[in-house]
């Protein structure tokens, strides 16, 4: 058995934000807050709370729908093995037509309506090596900066996008004129339908996701203290009409031509593309490397810079393009579901079952809690294929009682972190599931190929 080298005591332990975590409940606001936005704060986190609650109802149909298109499949396929053809057609069995499109738009309502609630919860990933040196002082300013300056406009702009891109799907011409048919429909399946009602979601996730970033500039105005806090509140009533007439000069140009006016006072100042590409770059490295979540900053940068090298509005609309194809990529599905099975295993204590009786096997063998770990987290992962769930629960039940038995606790937390990141590359993994789309390989190449890699590092070992 292992023995004990260093004290848990003595390790330094940094407070990890590259995924945040709040521990505070959603509404709960510190007592020596501003008074006015106390209010502000908590009626929005609980409005994105609920909202969280009720979508997460949304993977019970999409569950239904998936089950039910594998029983179909598969009960055709065994009657048909038994020359029960005639039944099975009776019977209606067989791939559907509507599961496909009935399951991605689920899966892109659950993406884009829990955005907010994303947020409320902290869990936006951001790179913070640079951020978590600093005092909370300085990153609450840095915060609220840069919330002011990329997130506000970013998802104004991105709510705005949204809301007309719903409208062109249900036909919507403008305001005092007739509404169209609702025709927008699918045209990469036989079913067809019409997809308004995941569009809906768009706007809806959009606007909630602005509404949170309220909060979370309150929270960075009561972090930084009084006295910064009242230098930034000087200015905020003065930012928001700025921010108001941004939002008209850019999607109401002939109300407020701001545009023009910057372009008369520049004169021939113009920038080449392959320039914007580098400032581009530049802005979004420095943006990133201080911390902020990177998601924001993305949106923020392709909204600015797309509009500087071409039309707002075609960038507008190739941004709400893309994040449409995200919402209805019918790949992606399976994060969701993964994330669902993983929740369940875990309430039900069959990860903590599996490692009692993994550590009674293996109790006559040296180090047996650390072949005890990495086997389950990564049977654990390999089910769930989240790295997170599998090496926070063993950490939770592994962990004491590893200190307990005089393990190191470097190679103990080594153990439980490498099973969990493992246990990812293991078929199925949403690591796979979500690189397949991006890079364009089918995930069923990936599996394949793993599986593949995998059998041979068995046979080498």
């Amino acid at each position: 058995m292992a023995t004990q080298v260093t004290d848990i005591g003595e390790l330094e332990i940094t407070d990890e934000l590259i995924a945040e975590r709040r521990a505070e409940k959603p509404g709960e606001t510190p007592e020596d807050m501003t008074p006015w936005q106390r209010p502000i704060t908590a009626f929005i986190d609980v409005l994105n709370l609920w909202m969280g609650r009720i979508i997460c109802f949304a993977i019970l149909p999409l569950v239904a729908v998936m089950v039910t298109e594998v029983f179909s499949r598969g009960m055709f396929a065994l009657l048909i093995s038994y020359d029960l053809g005639n039944l099975a057609r009776a019977l209606n069995l067989g791939p559907t037509t509507w599961a496909y499109d009935i399951s991605r738009m689920l899966g892109g309502v659950i993406f884009m309506a829990a955005a907010g609630y994303a947020l409320m919860r902290g869990v936006h990933i951001r790179a913070d090596f640079i951020y978590r040196t600093w005092s909370s002082k300085t990153q609450a300013t840095v915060d609220a900066t840069l919330y002011m300056l990329f997130y506000f406009p970013a998802m104004l702009f991105f709510f705005w996008s949204a809301l007309g891109f719903f409208g062109d799907s249900i036909g919507f011409n403008g305001w005092g004129e007739k509404w169209g048919i609702w025709e927008d429909a699918s045209a990469d399946s036989t079913w067809a339908p019409y997809l308004w009602p995941s569009r809906l979601f768009m706007p809806i996730g959009a606007g909630l996701l602005f509404l949170q970033g309220f909060p979370e500039l309150f929270r960075a105005f009561h972090q930084m203290g009084k006295e910064r806090e009242s230098k930034f509140l000087k200015v905020f009533p003065f930012y928001l009409i700025g921010l108001g007439c941004v939002f008209v000069s850019v999607f109401y140009p002939d109300v407020l031509p701001l545009g023009d006016w910057i372009s008369s006072a520049t004169g021939d100042f113009t920038i080449s593309k392959p320039m914007i590409g580098m400032l581009m770059l530049a802005a979004m490295l420095f943006s990133i490397f201080i911390g902020f979540p990177i998601s924001f900053t993305l949106i923020f940068l392709g909204f600015v810079f797309a509009s500087m090298g071409g039309s707002s509005k075609l960038a507008f609309f190739l941004l709400t393009l893309q994040v449409n194809s995200t919402m209805m990529n019918d790949q992606l599905l399976a994060v969701p579901l993964f994330i669902f099975m993983g929740i369940m295993m875990e309430q039900a204590g069959l990860m903590e079952r599996l490692f009692n009786a993994v550590q009674m096997m293996m109790s006559r063998t040296r180090g047996a809690l650390f072949v005890a770990v990495l086997f389950v987290s990564m049977i654990f992962a390999a089910a769930t294929g989240i790295v997170g769930a599998s090496v926070t629960i063993l950490g939770i039940m592994a962990a004491k009682t590893m200190n307990r038995s005089k393990y190191d606790v470097r190679l103990s937390a080594g153990a439980i972190t490498a099973g969990g990141t493992l246990g990812i590359l293991i078929p199925p993994s949403i690591m796979l599931i979500v690189m397949g789309p991006v890079l364009e390989v089918p995930v069923t190449d990936f599996f394949v190929r793993q599986c593949y890699l995998e059998c041979c590092w068995l046979v080498c070992i």
